[in-house]
C-alpha cells in the first residue's frame, strides 16, 4: 500500500532461479507497479495485464525495490 492507504503492486513472494522473473533480475520482496503501460495495483490486475501474452513473450515491467523505482524486460516463462 502506498501513504494513502491504496493498493501500490504486487509483492514477488518468491523468483525461481531459473524461472522469468529471476532470469530478469526480480526478487523476493519487489514490487511491481507496471507491466507495459498498465499500472499493477492487485493481483487480478497483474494477471489482466498479463493474459494477452503467450510464453516466450518480452515484457517492460516496472517495479520497486527498497523504494528505487527499477524496470525489467522479461521474457515471460510458462506458469
Amino acid at each position: 500500500m502506498n501513504s494513502t492507504f491504496e493498493p501500490a503492486g504486487v509483492a514477488v513472494v518468491s523468483a525461481e532461479p531459473d524461472g522469468a522473473a529471476a532470469q530478469a533480475g526480480l526478487e523476493a520482496g519487489d514490487v511491481i507497479t507496471a507491466v507495459g503501460s498498465t499500472t499493477i495495483t492487485t493481483l487480478t490486475s497483474l494477471a489482466e495485464a498479463l493474459a494477452p501474452h503467450k510464453p516466450g513473450d518480452r515484457v517492460r515491467e516496472r517495479y520497486l525495490r527498497d523504494g528505487e523505482k527499477r524496470t525489467a524486460d522479461v521474457t515471460l516463462g510458462e506458469t
